[in-house]
This record gives structure tokens, C-alpha cells and sequence, in this order.
């Protein structure tokens, strides 16, 4: 009686077999999928770096509108204390207060200046008027997000532009 090899049972031959042990039957095989693990690493890079981009770039805009949100409400709220004397001392009732209109733009740009948006933020600009009959300021300031991707493609941000309104109040 023979001894019959496990292996050799399944009906592979010691030839086949020897093939499978130093590997050049495995070699021979793994040609065809050579570099598509580089391909899927570089898409996976690719997509994890837009989404990286796309967060970077929403953060920017949104610190900036953030920013320039509370420059504008500090503003309006400066100006709006801005009534006029002959109203707050003559009595009138609060609905009829009106504001001054060169005080309530001065108290609106000693605002701005303290908060040194000028210096911190790209292209600052803003603009003041009274509404609503003299009994509302009304503060637009504006300025450039800096989105890290698209300024170095496109050599310039996304410019964010936030009002802010106050009505006067004794």
C-alpha cells in the first residue's frame, strides 16, 4: 500500500505544488492588480485633502463673518446712543426719539476704530447711515476671508459683507 500525500490528494501535482512554495506561481498572478493599492491611497488623499480644503475654507469665512458681525452690532449700538439732546430733553416718548445724525456717525467710527478691525482684517471697509426717518443706524462693514486654497489659485478670498442695525433709546 502507498502512502498517498494530503496534498496530491486534492489532485494537484508535486509540480504544481512546488510552484505555489517559492512563489513565482503567486507572482505570476498579483501582475495585473501591481499599483492599484497606489491608486486607491492617492484617491483616498485626494478626496481627504478637498475635504480638508472645504473645511478650511468655511472656517475662514465663517470667523470672518463672525468678526465683522460684531463690529457692525457694536457700531450701530454707538451710534444709536446718539439721540438728539432736544428729544431726551424735551420729554418725547421713546418712538419719537431721533438720532443726531453726525454724532451717531462719530460714535459709529470711534467703534470701529477701537476694535482695530482695520488692522486685522483684509480689505476692511464699512458705511453708516440713518434710517427709518432718523431713528435707526444702520452699519455695513465688509472684508475678505483669506481661504487658504483659492487665494493661491485665484490670488484672492471671498469677501464677506454683514450689516447691523440699532434704534436709539434714552
Amino acid at each position: 500500500m502507498t502512502e498517498v500525500d494530503p496534498v496530491l490528494e486534492c489532485g494537484a501535482t508535486l509540480e504544481s505544488s512546488a510552484h505555489i512554495e517559492n512563489g513565482a506561481h503567486l507572482a505570476r498572478h498579483d501582475r495585473g492588480d501591481q499599483g492599484s493599492v497606489t491608486l486607491f491611497v492617492l484617491g483616498f488623499c485626494l478626496v481627504l485633502l478637498t475635504a480638508l480644503a472645504g473645511v478650511a475654507a468655511a472656517s475662514s469665512v465663517y470667523v470672518t463673518r463672525r468678526a465683522l458681525s460684531s463690529i457692525a452690532d457694536g457700531a450701530a449700538v454707538a451710534g444709536a446712543d446718539a439721540v438728539r439732546e432736544s428729544d431726551v430733553l424735551g420729554g418725547a416718548p421713546p418712538a419719537d426719539l431721533r438720532l443726531d445724525g453726525p454724532a451717531a456717525q462719530a460714535a459709529a467710527a470711534r467703534a470701529i476704530e477701537l476694535s482695530g478691525a482695520g488692522s486685522t482684517l483684509e480689505d476692511f471697509a464699512w458705511s453708516g447711515r440713518l434710517d427709518a426717518g432718523d431713528r435707526e443706524v444702520v452699519v455695513t462693514t465688509s472684508a475678505t476671508a483669506d481661504i487658504p486654497l483659492a487665494t493661491s489659485l485665484f490670488g484672492r478670498g471671498l469677501t464677506v459683507t454683514v450689516t447691523g442695525r440699532a434704534t436709539g433709546r434714552r
